[in-house]
């Protein structure tokens, strides 16, 4: 019995392992599959919007391959060495939604006295 599960043990750590791989791995243009017009449009959408150095809003519903597509123009994009920060923004409470995307002044939530937070 303790070899058996020992062998279980290196076989889920296996596992966690390309599971990880997997998760780490950038996805690309070429792996989004289709051949009607709604994939070729949004491959070329794609191609052309990565060129242009300005924020992408991509909107869905859930589960339609939002993260994907964001991945893919990273990796077309002139960015692609550099990390991306991925946001899901409907985690996020309302009241936080602009400060967490634009950043904020530091103290601008503090609601105490005139002083500040004290360090």
């Amino acid at each position: 019995m303790s070899r058996e599960i020992s062998a279980l043990k290196t076989e889920v750590e296996f596992y966690k392992r390309e599971a990880n791989l997997l998760r780490n791995k950038p996805f690309e243009i070429d792996e989004i599959v289709g051949d009607s017009q709604a994939p070729r449009q949004l491959k070329s959408d794609m191609i052309r919007v990565a060129e242009l150095d300005v924020p992408i809003l991509i909107l869905g519903e859930s589960g339609t391959g939002k993260e994907l597509i964001t991945q893919a123009i990273h990796q077309l994009s002139l960015h692609n060495k550099k990390k991306m920060v991925t946001v899901n923004a409907g985690a996020l409470p309302e009241s936080l939604v602009e400060s967490e995307l634009f950043s904020y002044d530091e103290g601008a939530f503090y609601r105490g006295t005139k002083e500040g937070p004290k360090r």
